[in-house]
């Protein structure tokens, strides 16, 4: 079942996830004065993250969820860890030649392509899903936000969340966010069990075809992945 709701709001997420990286790339490239922590531009990247990581859990469980085959849906799930590594190796060596001091070691394609490999025995278990986002939250808190201050030279550790390995240009550190992605697929559990996805599908379904802005949002939500590649070089 392809829900247009959550292609909108993977729209709106990328959009914001654009402008974010305007400005952040305007501030390494150019001689202008920019403030990354003006409240507007913290708050825009703020939600476009978390939005970006919750959808994505909440589409690894309607991936699950309405699988016709198992087997197909194993290569397809397969086939999209594939696609997501070639495309994080592609954004590391990018990066790497244009900003060697800041490039991306483990952004959110690295994050998602090996999220997608932790959780793969889990998607459907609800139970097991809930202990393991009360682990890591408790974790989080007890850990001081996994020490994120704290300098490492270790780079695992720096993938993990347990140290600062080195500045990047898109860092998603896995212990902070893989129980947001949890949080996401728990939340297509619940819709699911009350329906809340099927009435989203049928509201939004209607008239959508008549409307451009809903029909641009649909586009880019679709085309996440690709736009994200080509939008680094831009």
């Amino acid at each position: 079942m392809h829900i247009n709701f959550l292609d909108y709001m993977r729209g709106i997420a990328f959009i914001l996830m654009l402008i974010f990286h305007i400005f952040i790339f305007l501030k390494l490239f150019s001689n202008l004065d920019i403030n990354l922590n003006n409240n507007l531009l913290v708050l825009i990247g703020f939600i476009a993250r978390y939005l970006f990581v919750i959808l994505f859990g909440l589409s690894l469980y309607l991936s699950y969820k309405y699988k016709n085959d198992y087997q197909e849906y194993k290569k397809k799930y397969m086939k999209k860890i594939i696609l997501l590594f070639i495309s994080s190796i592609y954004i590391t060596i990018f990066t790497y030649f244009i900003l060697p001091e800041q490039f991306v070691y483990f952004g959110i394609l690295h994050f998602m392509c090996l999220s997608m490999i932790l959780l793969f025995s889990f998607i459907n278990n609800y139970n097991i899903l809930l202990v393991l986002f009360t682990i890591l939250i408790l974790l989080a808190m007890y850990n001081n936000n996994y020490n994120i201050y704290n300098r490492t030279d270790n780079i695992f550790e720096g993938i993990l969340g347990l140290g600062f390995y080195k500045r990047s240009v898109d860092h998603f550190k896995l212990l902070k966010w893989l129980p947001i992605v949890i949080a996401g697929i728990l939340l297509g559990h619940l819709s699911d069990k009350y329906n809340l996805l099927q009435n989203i599908n049928t509201n939004t379904n209607t008239n959508t075809s008549k409307n451009q802005i809903l029909s641009i949002l649909k586009y880019i939500g679709s085309n996440t992945l690709i736009l994200y590649n080509i939008h680094f070089p831009i």
